[in-house]
């Protein structure tokens, strides 16, 4: 085991500590990072924000001087940057944390997971299928209705390699062996891993349908049940956190994140509650989930 980050508080120390063979993205030294002109080192947000973003810019330019003059850090939900500081943040309230890696490993291997917490490299995304949605249009996906999640904007998870014996799983023609488009919020507990593995059942607190799903299907597997909706708003999204961000400008927004996910048909029951718009799908196989983007709004003032 190696000891990485220490955290000294005046009311606590902690400690990050990993297996010998976990090789994280280590934050560069101070006199490689120029912070912008709004920096309030006495600032948790600030100093938070911008030791994750340091971070991630180091894995990305190497050994360069990071300048957050010269390229200021712009809050917008089409940012990478956005996405990164607002999973760092999701990442902290779960009691977690949001580590960079350049050495890759096996999409399904558990220990690397649990050892990492939240743990991104630059190929787990995906920017050729970034996109907003503009508008409420409704399409088919595997045989089931695709609500657009409206005024979202999506960054990409490059999931296209992760499951080699399935190809089919992401198409965009309704055709059979499509899984359904479904979103899960990030409040809703169950999300420490989901970029790298997808939900699992050991982090569910609530099962609310529970019962419900267990007179609609008696068959199914007596286990924790996974929660996701047939909509983004007045589904998913009141199960989402509110995180403020400041940018280099000093400018603070609030956005929300959401995960975009694919459901495995057959594998889930329906359920009215505890949703207001659309169904709340209690799906009770983990690997009948698999996210594939991840969402970002910013939050009305």
């Amino acid at each position: 085991m190696t000891i990485g980050d220490i955290k000294i508080t005046d009311q606590s120390t902690s400690l990050v500590v990993t297996p010998a063979w976990y090789e994280p993205v280590k934050s560069p030294d101070a006199d490689k990072v120029r912070l912008p002109v709004h920096y309030n080192k006495d600032s948790p947000t600030d100093v938070l924000t911008f030791q994750c973003l340091s971070t991630y810019r180091s894995m990305k330019n190497k050994d360069q001087m990071i300048d957050f003059i010269a390229e200021p850090f712009v809050a917008t939900t089409d940012n990478t940057e956005t996405l990164i500081v607002v999973l760092n943040e999701l990442a902290e309230e779960l009691g977690a944390r949001l580590s960079f890696t350049e050495k890759a490993f096996q999409y399904d291997n558990s220990d690397y997971r649990t050892a990492c917490g939240i743990e991104l490299q630059e190929s787990d995304l995906d920017s050729r299928y970034n996109r907003d949605y503009p508008d409420a249009q409704e399409e088919m996906r595997g045989g089931r209705p695709y609500y657009f999640p409206q005024g979202w904007y999506r960054h990409a998870l490059k999931v296209d390699d992760k499951y080699s014996n399935d190809h089919v799983w992401l198409g965009m023609s309704n055709s059979p062996g499509e899984w359904s488009v479904a979103y899960h919020g990030t409040a809703a507990g169950a999300v420490k891993s989901i970029v790298k593995g997808g939900l699992k059942h050991d982090f569910v607190t609530t099962d609310a349908c529970k019962d419900a799903a267990k007179l609609q299907r008696p068959s199914i597997p007596d286990v924790k049940g996974l929660y996701v909706a047939t909509h983004c708003e007045g589904g998913a999204a009141e199960y989402a956190s509110n995180f403020e961000i400041k940018d280099s400008s000093g400018t603070i927004r609030e956005y929300q994140v959401v995960f975009q996910c694919r459901v495995e048909n057959d594998q889930f029951t329906e359920h009215q509650g505890p949703v207001s718009i659309g169904l709340a799908l209690r799906v009770f196989n983990e690997k009948a989930i698999r996210p594939y983007g991840i969402l970002l709004k910013e939050c009305s003032s």
